[in-house]
């Protein structure tokens, strides 16, 4: 008689349990709430790199829908070892994850060094200046200088 009871009490919780379980299937979910649980997105670090210039470049990330850019350049930052300015998709800044769909690949920007980090400003490897100083050191390396008299 006690096992009868048990059984009935265990099975009535079961059959509760797989009531919801059904009644959640049924619930049409839109591929954009799916995609917001279960996305990934791949992050590049571009050159220059000023800190940790032998570490890794690269790293994936789970990002659900509740993460924010802030919270994406401390875990790139932490993974890979250098302080994100910003990241930028199709050449343009990103300023929310929402629009990213899962395998995006976005690029990370490294803040320059001795600058305020607060004004998130990003180098990027295509303004070729550095080439520039080279270039004029070379020149000014290989001009003779006046001779005093």
């Amino acid at each position: 008689m006690a096992l009868a009871m048990a059984f009935q009490r265990h099975g009535l919780a079961l059959h509760r349990l797989l009531w919801s379980l059904a009644l959640l299937a049924l619930t049409p979910a839109t591929a954009d709430e799916f995609q917001g649980l279960a996305r990934q997105l791949l992050v590049h670090r571009e050159e220059p790199k000023f800190q940790n210039k032998n570490g890794p470049c690269s790293t994936m990330v789970d990002a659900g829908g509740s993460i924010s850019v802030m919270d994406l350049k401390e875990i790139v930052g932490s993974r890979l070892g250098f302080t994100v300015a910003s990241f930028t998709f199709d050449g343009e800044e990103v300023l929310s994850l929402a629009d990213l769909q899962s395998g995006s690949l976005i690029s990370a920007l490294e803040a320059v060094q001795g600058a305020d980090l607060h004004e998130d400003k990003p180098i990027s490897s295509e303004d070729g200046q550095r080439d520039e100083v080279l270039s004029e050191s070379a020149v000014a390396c290989s001009e003779q200088l006046p001779q005093a008299e």
